[in-house]
């Protein structure tokens, strides 16, 4: 009976433990679970940046602000940091409106690629999430990190610097765009042409003015029309256009007779020019203009929201700023208001 007790209750235990183990993996799968959630939740809910009563704040997706302070300059989030002004000067607040990075340099650039250039004086510089000075203030102009490069001037030249600061590509250009799909627009004596990431000028530099390629052409002007050209320098949009955009979303903005319209990666018109201001499509929404009003069109020129607006800013996140009846205020794409201007 002895034996039979000590087995019996040799069993129990173990099969306690056994409880007990699979209760500690249930816990840590509900925490992983739980920080998986966290972490969605906080992508989803990235604060938007709006205009209130001539100053910028932040809101939630609800219109729900998220600090009490109010900014005379601010950025966007990106990297989840955005940066802020506070008495002149500025830092970096967290998607809860936290300062993260004190309030300590005379000026700010969004985050990019986990670095933000900040400026102390008439010097610019970069620093990492954590805040720390990654590089030397060294440089007259700097730019966000573009495909593991930035453009920096020093000495008043343009160059491009890798994440360590050290050049690639050193300063010998009168200007530089930052790198995009590959190549970079660069400006010499005789004027603008592209190189690609080992310095080497692929393109030559005869344009009159230059810009990033996009969906694999660059919008270029030559003598007062602008058109686009392909890698290899070819042009395969001929220049006949007053004013144009980069290419977004497989379609630029081009103006034609003093009227904006849209043209696909053929030169074709996919909406004809009528508006008196055209914005790049984002996720397939574009803000347009006519009668002096803004509204907001789908890629086949159809009206989502008619022109009623004052002013219309890109939809971000299935959210845009507006302004209508003098006051600004937080829509979604049917026009329902989440957010506005007391």
């Amino acid at each position: 009976m002895k034996n039979k007790g000590i087995i019996k209750y040799s069993f129990l235990l173990v099969l306690l433990l056994f409880l007990l183990a699979c209760k500690s993996e249930k816990n840590k799968h509900n925490q992983k679970e739980d920080e998986n959630s966290r972490y969605n939740n906080t992508t989803k809910q990235m604060p938007y940046l709006v205009i209130k009563n001539g100053l910028y704040t932040y809101i939630d997706k609800n219109g729900k602000e998220i600090t009490l302070r109010n900014y005379n300059d601010a950025g966007i989030f990106s990297d989840e940091l955005a940066y802020v002004e506070l008495d002149g000067k500025y830092g970096f607040v967290d998607i809860y409106g936290k300062m993260i990075i004190e309030a300590k340099y005379d000026g700010a650039l969004n985050f990019s690629e986990g670095m933000a250039a900040v400026r102390k004086g008439n010097l610019w510089g970069y620093i990492n999430k954590k805040g720390e000075e990654i590089t030397a203030f060294e440089y007259e102009s700097a730019e966000n990190f573009s495909e593991g490069m930035a453009v920096v001037s020093k000495n008043y030249k343009y160059g491009y610097i890798g994440k360590n600061g050290q050049f690639l590509i050193v300063p010998q250009f009168s200007y530089g765009f930052n790198f995009s799909e590959e190549y970079a627009a660069i400006q010499k004596e005789n004027g603008y042409g592209y190189i690609n990431k080992n310095g080497q000028q692929i393109i030559e530099d005869i344009y009159d003015r230059a810009s990033y390629f996009k969906n694999g052409l660059a919008k270029v002007l030559i003598g007062d029309y602008f058109g686009y050209i392909n890698e290899k320098g070819k042009i395969k949009i001929k220049p006949e256009y007053n004013d144009a955009s980069d290419f977004s979303e497989g379609f630029a903005v081009v103006m034609k007779k003093n009227k904006y319209g849209y043209i696909n990666v053929s030169g074709h018109f996919e909406i004809e020019p009528k508006y008196s201001y055209a914005g790049n499509f984002i996720n397939g929404v574009a803000a347009v203009r006519e009668d002096e009003k803004y509204g907001y069109i789908d890629k086949n020129g159809k009206y989502l929201l008619q022109p009623q607006y004052e002013e219309a800013f890109d939809f971000e996140r299935e959210r845009a700023l507006v302004k209508k009846y003098g006051k600004y205020m937080m829509i979604d794409i049917k026009g329902k208001v989440y957010w506005r201007e007391k």
